[in-house]
C-alpha cells in the first residue's frame, strides 16, 4: 500500500504522527522508506519507534529492509562466501 506523498508532507513535522496508533505509524514508516532517503533508524526516530523493534515488526510483516538492486545482491553474496 503506497501512502500518497501529500499525506507524508502534511505530517512534515511528524509530531502529530507520533500520536497515531501503531498500525498507522507502521504504514507511515513503510511509505517514508519508499519515498525518502531516510534509513529505517531515522524513520524509527521520527515516528517514535525503537529502531530494533520497528525492524522486527516490519520483518514479521514481510517488508524488505534493504534497498539493493540485483547487482548489489550478487556482490553481497560473493563477499559473504569469501569470509
Amino acid at each position: 500500500m503506497a501512502i500518497p506523498l501529500s499525506v507524508l508532507l502534511e505530517l512534515k513535522g511528524l509530531d502529530k504522527a507520533r500520536k497515531l496508533p501503531e498500525p498507522i505509524r507502521l504504514l507511515l514508516a513503510i511509505g517514508l522508506y519508499q519515498v525518502s532517503p531516510y534509513s529505517w533508524d531515522k524513520i524509527a526516530e521520527l515516528l517514535g519507534f525503537n529502531p530494533i523493534a520497528l525492524k522486527e515488526k516490519l520483518r514479521a510483516l514481510g517488508v524488505r529492509l534493504y534497498r539493493l538492486d540485483e547487482e548489489e545482491v550478487k556482490e553481497e553474496l560473493e563477499a559473504s562466501r569469501s569470509l
